[in-house]
Formats: C-alpha cells, structure tokens, sequence
C-alpha cells in the first residue's frame, strides 16, 4: 500500500537518495500511521462502547494517544529541520525536545485518566455486555492492525 502511496503522493518517488525523498516517505508514513491509528480508535471505542467495557475502550484511547502523538512527532520532525531565522538563530531543532514532552504529558495523563475511570469500574461494577457487533468491530480492527503490521 506504501508503495502505492509513494507512487501517487512522493515526486520521484524511486529517487532514495534525494533528502526530499526521504522525507516525502517519512511524512507519508507518519500520516498513513496517523490515519490507521484513528480508524482503530474509532472501532475499539465503538467495540467497548457496546459491550460496555472499560478496557477495550481503554484501548481505543490508547490508538488516539498513538495519532496525538504521531501528529506532535511528526510536527517536531517537520519544524526541527527548519534553518535559522530572525527569531531562532540557532535554528529550530529543539522543537523535538517539545514534542517529546508533549508526547509524555499526553501519555502520563491519558495513563492517569484511564487508571481513574478503572477504579470507578472497580468499586461500581457494571456487567460487560459482548455483542456479536463488538466481536466484528474488534476483529476488524485486529485485521487493521495484523495489515499494518504487515
């Protein structure tokens, strides 16, 4: 699928060599992970939702966090190779010292949150409902994630 991508997205495309290339790849990988992470997401959160379960939603919010923060790394990777300017004499290559404290903080809050709405679950427990749906939606996206393993 990269390859098809590349084919219609990356000007010279086969040209591996050219920085420019390089970084046509980068960015189209990151965006194409940025989107699949969205659509697991959407479908663990769907899955948990209707079988009413906390870890299965757990994990949706765990492929949203993977998109926020392939969306502040990709920003970090793009703004960190601009060259000196007025304001940034020295260039903009601390920006992805930035968008890795925005990654952690993220991830330090979402574990925290997620760890609040477990010990709630925990004291008042609610049934899990598994649905023929919620089996759908998470082999589809088990099928989403054995393809972008792949």
């Amino acid at each position: 699928m990269i390859q098809l991508l590349a084919k219609l997205f990356v000007k010279d495309y086969k040209n591996y060599d050219n920085p420019a290339v390089r970084r046509g790849y980068g960015t189209l990988c990151s965006v194409t992970g940025i989107v699949l992470n969205f659509l697991q997401s959407f479908l663990k959160l769907l899955a948990g939702w209707l079988a009413g379960s906390v870890a299965i939603a757990a994990d949706g919010v765990n492929n949203l966090s993977d998109a926020a923060s392939s969306i502040v790394t990709l920003w970090g990777f793009r703004s960190s190779g601009k060259g000196a300017d007025e304001d940034h004499p020295f260039g903009h290559g601390r920006n992805e010292y930035v968008a890795g404290l925005v990654v952690a903080v993220l991830v330090m809050v979402i574990g925290v949150e997620i760890l609040k709405e477990s010990v709630q679950k925990m004291i008042h427990p609610e049934p899990v409902t598994p649905s023929l749906i919620s089996f759908l939606v998470l082999g589809g996206s088990v099928l989403l994630k054995l393809y972008m393993f792949a």
